[in-house]
């Protein structure tokens, strides 16, 4: 996860992050299961880890959720880049993206939560500006789509 302070502050990506995960679920995301698809936010340092944290408990008493906000905020580990053919995998084989977005359940799970989703063209825009904003941050895990 790349981004610029300037584009976009650390408190409104914490809300994109958790406005597009299930905070609810230990064990992976919708179909995906395992420790690999395990939703957190890494922190860098206590300006991280702040913020973070205020944003889980302010999420946990929203009221949107049944069950407890398990998604952990834990300090920066090792990180390794997923392979290039994942890179960008939204844009390079949306179709295929799309289907798996929507057939996944997380497309009807987040609009039962949020209300209407943005486009798939919206989506993709807003992740592109984010991955592409320019200074490097352990903050956040999982893609922003």
């Amino acid at each position: 996860m790349t981004y610029d302070p300037a584009q976009i502050s650390y408190e409104q990506l914490l809300e994109i992050f958790w406005h597009n995960i299930n905070p609810t679920q230990a064990d992976g995301q919708f179909h995906d299961i395992g420790l690999s698809y395990q939703a957190a936010i890494y922190y860098g340092n206590d300006e991280e880890k702040r913020p973070a944290e205020a944003s889980k408990e302010k999420l946990g008493k929203s009221g949107k959720f049944n069950q407890p906000i398990v998604t952990e905020i834990l300090p920066a580990m090792q990180f390794y880049p997923a392979e290039e053919y994942h890179q960008k995998y939204y844009l390079k084989n949306p179709v295929a993206f799309e289907a798996y977005h929507v057939g996944s359940g997380r497309v009807g799970y987040l609009e039962r939560i949020w209300g209407k989703r943005r486009t798939s063209k919206q989506r993709r825009r807003a992740a592109e500006k984010i991955s592409t904003a320019g200074k490097r941050s352990p903050a956040l895990s999982k893609a922003l789509i």
